[in-house]
């Protein structure tokens, strides 16, 4: 009886061993994460200075070549709006346009009859922020941050993850649908060679769809205008 109370004793010591050694490189991994991170920011805070100081003494786009660079289509899409000018961050150059199909009900009956999601209906929204100007830097430096961060996280509605796609680096979160009438959304913030914040939101758009729609509006074109 003593012999088979010890052997269950030394069992449940060792259980207790490999608990706490799995906790203990779980603590570890997290700690490591974390000075991961803020060694990451803390080595880049040099080169973000540098960069606000020379976005502060560059010359904004005009209204003029920020409307000539946004097309009027896009991967089948139609433009159905846009603004330019001044946005309402500090007097910062930029544009907005929005995109869907054409002549494409947003929502259709399923074959019972019940409202859902057209999928043909794609739409596609695009913000453009130039981070040339006196307070332009900063307000870029602010929307890369997050994207500079190495992290991802998921629930049951929602997937965030930073990743690298065509060599930019980017925050992307996937909104699940919820209902049938909910479409799958897509959000992508990241910046632009230093310069210009992007912020594009879908809908019935996946991920690589919103992907080639970005690389079809030929950010490069724009930055090396900015740079002429």
């Amino acid at each position: 009886m003593k012999k088979r109370n010890y052997f269950f004793s030394i069992i449940l010591l060792g259980l207790l061993f490999v608990s706490c050694k799995k906790e203990t490189r779980d603590k570890l991994k997290k700690a490591k994460e974390t000075i991961s991170n803020t060694s990451t920011m803390v080595k880049d805070a040099n080169t973000v200075k540098d960069n606000i100081e020379k976005l502060q003494k560059a010359t904004p786009l005009t209204n003029a070549q920020l409307k000539t660079w946004l097309p009027e289509q896009l991967k089948g899409m139609q433009r159905k709006s846009f603004k330019v000018g001044a946005s309402q961050y500090a007097n910062i150059a930029s544009i907005e346009g929005k995109y869907d199909t054409p002549n494409v009900p947003t929502h259709i009956e399923d074959d019972e009859g019940k409202r859902m999601v057209n999928p043909l209906k794609k739409s596609f929204s695009i913000q453009l922020y130039d981070g040339a100007g006196p307070m332009g830097g900063m307000m870029i430096t602010g929307l890369g941050m997050a994207a500079k961060m190495d992290f991802e996280e998921e629930s049951e509605f929602e997937h965030k993850k930073t990743v690298v796609v065509r060599g930019v680096k980017a925050l992307q979160t996937v909104k699940k649908p919820r209902t049938p009438n909910t479409p799958y959304k897509v959000q992508i913030q990241f910046v632009f060679n230093e310069r210009f914040g992007v912020m594009v939101n879908s809908a019935s758009m996946n991920v690589e769809e919103v992907w080639n729609t970005i690389q079809d509006l030929d950010l490069e074109s724009l930055s090396k205008e900015a740079s002429s």
